[in-house]
């Protein structure tokens, strides 16, 4: 242990990043927790339900309409930061066509979902085209920050949606509106802001470090690295949330009102875990020598371990009385969810780390094999679990396929390291040695 926060010193470039991600998870967290409490107690558990829905299908759609290029800037900018603003100008319009797309198929989906709601939920569906659209981009440039390690400004843009949502649902609810359009609006309006900002940050960040020696990484080979890492960066089953979509399928609006309650207190671990893989992935990235690179992505995966772990302990002991202090007795049913659930949290939070880390060896390929072993496993759980015991059934069912990702992920990155074969986005030229930044002392 002494070692470990040795490694989390104040003077070192490495802990600093850290300390600023742990920040902004918990951040992240406590805005969300507020969002989740105002929401809850506004909306009640059906219209709660309606409303994690359209978030659902907006978290989908614009994940799905990166492509993985956001973990592909992220990587290139890692090795070549000389050549940021070229890799990003690469890209830009390809993600404007599939943002696009990602926009048209969620409303599609979202019109099918809807069918028999309340005529309010409709509209409200209508109005997350233009968060989509949005969020694609401001991911790209999230990914250019994180290749460049300018955490500061990544983790005030990611946040800053999610603390301006809160704020606003906040005074709807202390005004005692309850009126679902207003809420969905709001979430709509608050996602789309951030965009510009985003891609403002990154492109001043990336010139701030242009320099003509090294090229890009082509487009080729963009998006190939791209759509390997999809799966692996982007889980189908935690980050689509598909969990979510099977309740909302097939049990009631008010049963996705208790599960979202239940999620609640699942979500700091992760963005404990998330913390250390963003510092990770660049780091990685960053090294010089691939065995030093896979040496320190299990030192990663080894120091983000106790952290999480710990956590999540604390939080299944006090789940009842948590779920009793936020949202009221009549959510005391999500509180033995929640427990189930943090199991699982804890092994999604395990391969979230070495997945990260081993993206930034040049191995995005391995997460992507992981998750969707995950999928393969959770699917026809689900479609077993869920008549038998119902929304416990589908949380014993992210165990299951979070045990099952996490050892297809720890035996295929031991295979791949043991070969000893340097990946080809790997490779460098003598130009992109020279203009490679300082890596970071501490892990």
């Amino acid at each position: 242990m002494r070692s470990l926060i040795a490694r989390l010193r104040a003077d070192d470039p490495t802990g600093r990043a850290l300390v600023t991600n742990f920040a902004g998870g918990v951040s992240l967290q406590l805005t969300l927790l507020v969002s989740g409490v105002v929401l809850t107690r506004s909306l009640g558990p059906t219209n709660r339900g309606n409303l994690a829905l359209l978030i659902l299908v907006s978290a989908i759609a614009s994940q799905l309409g990166g492509l993985g290029i956001p973990y592909a800037l992220t990587y290139a900018t890692a090795r070549m930061p000389a050549a940021a603003r070229r890799t990003l100008a690469l890209v830009w319009r390809p993600i404007g066509v599939q943002a696009l797309i990602a926009a048209v198929v969620a409303m599609a989906a979202l019109g099918v979902l809807t069918i028999g709601r309340p005529d309010y939920v409709k509209i409200g569906a209508a109005t997350t085209a233009v968060a989509i659209a949005a969020t694609v981009y401001e991911r790209c440039g999230l990914g250019i920050l994180q290749g460049l390690r300018r955490f500061l400004s990544f983790n005030l843009l990611r946040n800053a949606s999610n603390m301006i949502f809160s704020a606003v649902a906040a005074v709807l609810w202390l005004s005692d509106n309850h009126d679902f359009l207003a809420y969905a609006i709001s979430w709509s309006v608050c996602q789309a802001i951030v965009a510009p900002f985003a891609l403002w940050f990154a492109a001043r960040a990336a010139a701030a470090v242009e320099g003509d020696a090294a090229p890009p990484l082509s487009r080729r080979r963009l998006f190939r690295f791209g759509r390997r890492s999809l799966f692996g960066g982007d889980p189908p089953v935690e980050t689509y949330r598909l969990d979510q979509a099977a309740i909302a399928v097939f049990l009631a609006p008010a049963s996705l009102g208790f599960y979202v309650a239940a999620i609640a207190f699942t979500n700091l671990p992760r963005f404990i875990a998330q913390s250390f893989s963003l510092v990770a992935t660049p780091t990685v990235a960053s090294r010089g020598d691939h065995r030093e690179a896979v040496a320190t992505m299990w030192r990663f995966f080894w120091l983000a371990l106790p952290f999480y772990l710990s956590l999540a302990a604390l939080l299944w002991l006090a789940a009842p009385t948590l779920t009793d202090f936020f949202f009221g007795p009549a959510f005391a049913r999500s509180a033995g969810i929640s427990r189930i659930l943090l199991v699982a949290s804890a092994l999604y939070c395990a391969r979230r780390v070495l997945s990260d880390s081993a993206r930034g060896a040049g191995y995005p390929a391995i997460g992507s094999i992981a998750e969707i072993a995950s999928l393969a496993a959770a699917l026809p759980a689900f479609a077993i679990s869920i008549p038998i015991w119902g929304l416990d059934g589908v949380a014993y069912s992210l165990v299951v396929s979070s045990a099952i990702a996490l050892s297809v992920l720890v035996v295929g990155i031991r295979r791949l390291t043991s070969i000893g074969t340097v990946p080809e986005t790997w490779r460098r030229t003598k130009a992109e040695e020279s203009v490679q930044p300082p890596i970071p002392a501490g892990v």
